[in-house]
């Protein structure tokens, strides 16, 4: 790939501050910049990308590759728990938490990089953050110039594991919200190319593990609440999703597509391809990424 690469880091709330509970303590977090070297930078022109759950912002390379003629910087950081950030691997109180680390994210590269309105990216659990973070508020939406969510954890198709642990989160989620536990989730379905797949489980940066609040949120938060917030949306907005994504359900996707205020909103449902449609089989991810590359590419200016 050609593109300068930087690397740094930035600091958020240990706690979250939606009810007033930050008690001071602060979390470093690893971000990377990647900056066009085969073209001029378009000023203006920047994508901010959040990871899913379990992993960190190294995993993205095929986007960046398919983008690096573009002359859109990129900014990708290492959620809390996750890869190069500090905290406790898996550990938010919730969905909105993370959209808080993501709004804190928004501030710093516009304070340290001078990137006002970049269009924001989000993969699976990313997914669900980026789109709860532009639900929360008009001022959300207006800080984003469009919007890029696949496999977006709007509703998990749970399995026998996962239908237990509901149950068990909704009644441990008041008691003890940050204890771990394994998330449960079967990495083999992640993408049929099995490199994916072994790379993923050979990866020192990547863990399985997910706080009780958290989980709770990922189960129950995408049709409950994020969904209903898709008619405040007026961004441009691209959804996608795997049709045989048994990780996360793509009617989500596709109800908050119906539900979207957006009049330049996209949806696309890839047939047989699974959970991470930018690492699936070679000609299938290649019309993921080309879709997904048009789409930026539009909504860039």
């Amino acid at each position: 790939m050609s593109y300068k690469h930087e690397t740094g880091h930035f600091q958020v709330p240990l706690n979250s501050t939606k009810k007033g509970n930050s008690d001071g303590k602060e979390l470093k977090l690893f971000y990377q910049r990647w900056i066009p070297n085969n073209v001029p930078p378009k000023p203006g022109c920047d994508l901010v990308i959040h990871h899913g759950l379990g992993e960190h912002s190294d995993r993205y390379g095929n986007v960046l590759s398919v983008l690096e003629d573009t002359g859109i910087t990129i900014y990708t950081y290492d959620v809390r728990g996750c890869g190069r950030s500090e905290g406790k691997p898996g550990h938010a109180e919730d969905l909105f938490h993370l959209a808080e680390d993501l709004g804190v994210f928004l501030e710093f590269i516009d304070k340290e990089h001078k990137v006002t309105k970049p269009i924001l990216y989000g993969n699976s659990m990313g997914g669900a953050t980026v789109l709860t973070f532009i639900g929360v508020s008009k001022e959300n939406q207006e800080r984003a110039k469009a919007v890029v969510a696949t496999g977006a954890a709007l509703g998990v198709e749970k399995n026998c594991y996962q239908t237990t642990m509901s149950g068990l989160l909704s009644c441990l989620r008041g008691v003890v919200p940050n204890v771990c536990l394994d998330a449960g989730l079967d990495n083999k379905k992640l993408s049929r190319d099995q490199n994916v797949v072994e790379a993923f489980n050979g990866d020192t940066m990547t863990h399985p593990m997910i706080a009780v609040g958290l989980a709770f949120s990922l189960l129950e938060s995408g049709r409950k609440e994020i969904i209903p917030t898709a008619k405040t949306v007026t961004l441009p907005i691209f959804l996608a999703h795997g049709g045989a994504d048994v990780i996360t359900d793509p009617k989500g996707s596709e109800e908050y597509y119906e539900n979207c205020a957006s009049t330049k909103k996209t949806l696309k449902i890839y047939p047989d391809l699974l959970h991470e449609i930018h690492n699936e089989l070679k000609e299938d991810k290649e019309k993921v990424l080309a879709d997904i590359k048009q789409f930026i590419t539009e909504n860039m200016s």
